[in-house]
């Protein structure tokens, strides 16, 4: 059982979050009530403090719905009264880097055929999840023609 899976339990029953997110480590609660997010914060805080860990600093705040929030590689915005969930940008270039390595490898024969389709289709499958119909069809052609030039 999760060490943070106590906290879930009492950020939604005690505080009363509607919008609380946990993946990890990495914990969002969404509301446009500014004092009732410092309260979370605080609340969290401690609750950390209690069992040895603590709050990134750096990381955490407490910021307005029209920023874009990052979480699970996505940026998610609201945008008209409904949250939009967008690829964050690094993500499309580091996938270009790691396909494109394994299908030279694979290409050389020194990974396993495939390998390089099973990294897109991986890839994509998360990507889809978002608003990126575009970006999906772009990256469909770049892959077509990684497969050419490399696999065939």
């Amino acid at each position: 059982m999760s060490v943070l899976s106590e906290l879930d339990h009492l950020m939604k029953e005690r505080m009363r979050a509607k919008h609380y997110v946990r993946y990890m480590d990495d914990m969002r609660v969404v509301s446009d009530d500014t004092g009732f997010l410092r309260d979370c914060m605080a609340f969290m805080s401690s609750y950390l403090s209690g069992i040895g860990f603590e709050l990134n600093a750096g990381k955490t705040l407490v910021r307005p719905l029209s920023a874009k929030v990052p979480f699970c590689g996505f940026d998610f915005v609201v945008r008209g009264g409904r949250v939009l969930m967008f690829l964050k940008s690094d993500s499309v270039r580091r996938m270009r880097r790691r396909v494109g390595r394994l299908a030279v490898l694979e290409g050389r024969g020194l990974r396993p055929p495939g390998t390089s389709a099973q990294s897109y289709r991986d890839w994509r499958a998360h990507a889809e999840k978002g608003c990126s119909s575009r970006l999906l069809y772009n990256n469909e052609k770049w892959f077509s023609e990684v497969e050419r030039k490399h696999l065939c």
